[in-house]
């Protein structure tokens, strides 16, 4: 598909739609699953080993917020029953 096709494409899908072209429309673009269609346990995950650098990284930098967020209300707690007990 070339560049000057795209917007003409996307330009009448709405009239599509409208005059109940609904097939016509659906080939315009890309469909998006309904959730139902959807198996979660046929999703691949990657394993650690399979990321990337950059991916790693950032698997690392959340993993030590979720800790330290973690740690932040693991010492609240302890205050707040602390407080109680005196």
């Amino acid at each position: 598909m070339c560049e000057s096709e795209a917007p003409f494409k996307t330009q009448h899908a709405f009239w599509l739609l409208r005059w109940g072209n609904i097939d016509r429309a659906a080939m315009i673009g890309p469909t998006i699953p309904l959730p139902s269609e959807i198996d979660a346990a046929k999703i691949i995950r990657p394993a650690y080993d399979e990321l990337s650098d950059d991916q790693r990284k950032t698997f690392e930098a959340m993993k030590d917020q979720r800790i330290e967020q973690i740690e932040e209300l693991r010492k609240k707690k302890e205050k707040e029953l602390l407080d109680e007990i005196q």
